[in-house]
């Protein structure tokens, strides 16, 4: 046999753009196409969200770098500073004091700043003529800058003199917005901004006064980097360094959600793009070995004939991987505009680096499933275009695979940043394929064994599309799950009339008039609990020794449970758990219980090491109080209900003062009368004055941003259910698309012996419907448990069981015959001996 002359360049590249009209590579391509888009979307997302959060955090803090401390930071630290580089800190102290009026005097949110402050950022500021201005320093010494509602409460007005101890302070301005404002108890009070100079002639800090300071420190970016890490393993319990996601909870929350959702949509997406190009592959090696064959024959090396085939698979490739790259930068475009309101603000432009992502996803798809068929392609003897004869995978192969699959996931777990998630939703499915073939193999030789003797390679093969199937049904409804139980499991969370304002400070004999009061106005409340301060300070007989601190200053420990020991805590007593709490150990006690038993948070009962049947010993108002644990609760915190860490059996703290606080909903039409209530309303007004011990704490806002936070949260599931919608429906064409040459040549074979037409439809309709049932019932199984690792492992949610995945059997099996039909019209509609003559 003569050898052939070598393919011309031009030949190779008529050969590689003939590929398009192959099915199986153009399958090949929107699989590439889809896991490439995919990944650079959530690529493009994080990057942009990343850069814009460290450029914001600046601005939001008020400097590049801020240490919060309860205490006096020491001198050697800006020491170190000046050392490298970074000027000397600008120390702002913040404190709850009483500021006073000729009209009355209220509780303020003292925040005293020196001149230079803010480092970054600006202070938003209504000045005398009523213009609002950005402005980059505080008030001058003498001025005072107040919070709307402090202005309404002290009942002041521009020019006006207000009083914080000794110290007589001009009204100049009055603060909307600040570079960085409190999110803890300093919040819940009107924000009153004073220069530093007027502290001393206050007289208002004292030896013993409860001080916060935030240490604003600004200089080369380096230097303030290696200041970080040296500072870092200083900071004492009541110190920590600021950042925007401590200090801002709901919104990283969101956004860290979001980021949850892309990364789920991703790697349903990669996968089941991956599950169309193996089959993909397969097929097209299984096709293409005749003509292989045939070239070899011709005189083609095996070189050869790998530079035309990877010519082929390299330029559909790159096409694909181009319109991917496009796709991801439009689409996080789009995402960006949907949560425009809760990124920063300006967003940093689009950086084409995380297009990477998506080029090194196509890459290991390719590597770990298009190039072993390929290699086994070129391995085809020549003798097979005399002697049909197919080689099979072989050891070498598989270990080929199952290395590149893994480190498919280590991939996928690095690019999205989610390990728990990408290795229980990754891994879980990829496992579940083996467990799904064999199962399904095994249904299957069940049903169809009364039909006649079986084919072993017909019942592999209709494994595998059992599989593949069940693979598209667990993925859909997995984002289908999403879509409604998490969303239900949010409006449960926060219900349409969640209550929207607190009362604190309410003293039991003015319980009867304050509960007539809401009566009146139909306002909806929550029960009234008792709150009184006690400290834990024995546990067992033995005195609680303080464990090593997390670094987190007193107030993030105290959103969290996180309490050294010592530390005041709120106490209360109820016959009932609260609507947010759940017992998790032990139980609740009887009606009219008389031994004093107690119930901890689970948090809080996690930090010290408690447990069930623990004697706990509080210091409460001097006096030692010891209670048996006799149950552990989850908590809701990010409720809008009244809490608590620690309660008591009615009736165990009667014998100590206690204050009343609740909750309640005002509805959006009765707004103005509450905002009466902190203003000049005069029903409201007389109830001020009636009760002026009573503290309000409105919440409307936060509850407007959580629903706000919501509905943008559901329009990311949307996304995300577009993604593995596409590419479930690559799937299920690949499968259908790969089956129609031997379901072609059985019609025919069928239909020369004589099947009708109408038979033949019959038989398709029947078994695309068996299959989809099989796979629908195996693929809510696999839903139900891969739901139930996202829900309590992943997102931390409860997860009901969904029941309306009994009725997806049946769904699903008319969902795969509906595309199959319609894919398999043409079947039967030829002259038998004409469809002989083009299959044979």
């Amino acid at each position: 046999m003569t050898s052939a002359r070598k393919p011309s360049w031009r030949a190779s590249w008529r050969y590689a753009l003939l590929g398009w009209r192959d099915n199986e590579l153009r399958l090949l391509v929107l699989a590439i196409w889809l896991a490439c888009a995919a990944t650079t979307l959530l690529g493009f997302f994080a990057d942009r969200l990343e850069r814009g959060l460290q450029a914001q955090s600046q601005r939001y803090l008020g400097a590049p770098l801020v240490i919060r401390s309860s205490r006096e930071a020491p001198e050697e630290w800006w020491q170190q500073a000046q050392q490298l580089g970074i000027k000397p800190p600008l120390t702002v102290a913040e404190f709850v004091s009483m500021a006073s009026s000729a009209q009355g005097f209220q509780l303020a949110g003292v925040k005293a700043v020196p001149a230079g402050y803010p480092l970054t950022g600006t202070i938003r500021v209504q000045q005398a003529d009523g213009q609002v201005q950005e402005l980059s320093q505080g008030p001058l010494p003498g001025e005072a800058w107040l919070a709307p509602r402090l202005m309404s409460m002290l009942a002041v007005k521009m020019g006006d003199q207000v009083q914080l101890g000794y110290a007589d302070l001009k009204v100049t301005g009055v603060v909307l917005q600040e570079p960085d404002p409190s999110t803890d108890f300093l919040s819940l009070n009107p924000r009153l901004l004073v220069n530093s100079a007027d502290l001393a002639r206050s007289q208002v800090i004292q030896p013993g006064s409860r001080i916060r300071y935030r240490y604003l420190l600004d200089g080369p970016a380096p230097a303030i980097q290696v200041f970080t890490r040296w500072v870092t393993p200083q900071l004492a319990p009541a110190a920590r360094i600021l950042e925007t996601d401590s200090d801002s909870p709901r919104l990283a929350s969101a956004l860290q959600r979001v980021n949850q959702y892309l990364a789920l949509g991703s790697i349903l997406s990669v996968l089941l793009a991956a599950v169309t190009l193996a089959l993909a592959a397969r097929h097209y090696s299984l096709r293409h070995q005749d003509e292989v064959a045939l070239w070899r024959c011709l005189g083609l090396s095996r070189r050869q004939l790998g530079q035309m085939l990877l010519l082929r698979l390299g330029l559909l490739s790159l096409v694909a991987v181009g319109l991917g790259v496009l796709t991801g930068a439009l689409a996080q475009q789009g995402l960006v505009q949907l949560f425009r309101d809760w990124l920063p603000d300006p967003l940093p432009e689009l950086s084409w680096l995380p297009a990477g992502n998506g080029v090194l996803t196509a890459v290991l798809l390719l590597v770990a499933l298009v190039l072993p068929d390929w290699w086994l392609l070129l391995r085809t003897s020549p003798l097979r275009a005399l002697k049909h004869e197919s080689r099979g995978a072989t050891v070498a192969t598989r270990l080929w695979l199952a290395g590149a699959l893994l480190a498919l996931l280590f991939w996928l777990w690095w690019q999205s940043r989610q390990p728990v998630l990408t290795f229980s939703v990754g891994g879980g499915l990829l496992l579940l394929l083996g467990v799904l073939f064999y199962s399904s193999r095994w249904l299957l030789a069940r049903l169809l064994r009364r039909l006649g003797p079986l084919d072993n390679a017909r019942l592999n093969w209709q494994a595998l599309q059992v599989t593949a199937f069940a693979l598209v049904s667990m993925a859909i409804g997995l984002v289908m799950l999403l879509r409604l139980d998490l969303l239900n499991s949010w409006r449960e969370q926060l219900p349409e009339k969640a209550p929207n304002y607190f009362a604190i400070n309410l003293q039991p004999d003015q319980q009867a008039d304050f509960l007539h009061f809401l009566q009146q106005q139909g306002w909806q409340s929550n029960p009234l609990y008792p709150m009184l301060r006690g400290r834990l300070i024995e546990r067992n007989g033995q005195p609680l020794k303080a464990e090593e601190d997390d670094g987190r200053d007193e107030d993030n420990r105290e959103r969290n449970g996180n309490r050294a020991p010592g530390r005041e805590l709120n106490l209360t007593w109820a016959a009932e758990p609260g609507r947010d709490n759940r017992i998790v150990q032990g139980s609740w006690w009887n009606a009219g219980e008389q031994q004093r038993l107690i119930s901890i948070e689970e948090g809080f009962a996690k930090r010290y090491g408690l447990e069930l049947g623990d004697q706990l010993t509080f210091d409460i108002a001097g006096e030692p109080v010891t209670a048996k644990v006799s149950s552990v609760r989850s908590v809701d915190w990010n409720s809008f209900n009244p809490n608590f860490f620690v309660i008591f059996t009615p009736g165990s703290l009667t014998d100590f003062p206690a204050s009343l606080m609740t909750s309640f909903y005002v509805p959006p039409d009765h707004g103005t009368e509450i905002t009466a209530l902190s203003k000049h309303g005069t029903e409201i007004t007389a109830l001020s004055k009636t009760w002026p011990n009573i503290t309000l704490i409105g919440v409307e806002a936060l509850l407007g941003q959580l629903r706000d936070i919501l509905t943008q949260l559901t329009e990311a599931v949307q996304y995300l259910f577009i993604f593995v919608l596409l590419a479930a429906w690559l799937v299920l064409v690949a499968v259908i698309q790969i089956s129609l040459p031997e379901r072609r040549r059985e019609a025919a074979l069928l239909h020369t012996l004589g099947v009708a037409r109408q038979r033949l439809r019959q038989r398709q309709r029947q078994e695309l419907l068996l299959l989809g049932a099989v796979a629908g019932a195996l693929g809510a199984i696999g839903c139900t448990v891969l739901g139930w690792v996202v829900f309590t492992r992943v997102l931390e949610l409860p997860f009901a069981g969904p029941w309306w995945l009994l009725g997806w059997p049946p769904l699903f099996a008319v969902v795969v015959a509906l595309p199959g039909l319609w894919m398999l019209r043409q079947i039967g509609r030829e002259p038998p001996l004409q469809a002989l003559r083009r299959l044979l």
